[in-house]
């Protein structure tokens, strides 16, 4: 077992693109290497499949990379006044609650 044949600066924008859209998962970043234009140009049209992206991204030292490069990133954006460092937002996912008296069961 070699080395991958992909270069490691195109996997760490690859993976660093999909962040910011915020993908996480393997399959779906091989996904956006199908089909998005922005993903397409960064990674030269190379296509890697999702093993290849989740081995590179288990390595110690790229984890150390990435959270270097976000952190990085993240301060550059302030610095450009593109954000606002004291705005956090943490999720904007809404849930319906059901919190009506006659939906707890008793015990049967």
């Amino acid at each position: 077992m070699g080395p991958s044949s992909y270069h490691q600066k195109m996997m760490m924008k690859m993976i660093l693109c999909a962040y910011t859209q915020s993908v996480f998962s393997g399959r779906k970043i091989e996904a956006l290497t199908k089909d998005s234009i922005r993903m397409m140009r960064l990674t030269k049209s190379y296509q890697p499949s999702y093993r290849t992206i989740n081995r590179f991204r288990v390595n110690p030292l790229v984890n150390t990379l990435l959270r270097e490069y976000f952190v990085q990133f993240r301060s550059q954006l302030v610095k450009e006044q593109l954000i606002d460092e004291k705005v956090i937002f943490i999720d904007g996912t809404k849930i319906e609650a059901t919190a009506d008296k006659y939906t707890f069961v008793w015990r049967k």
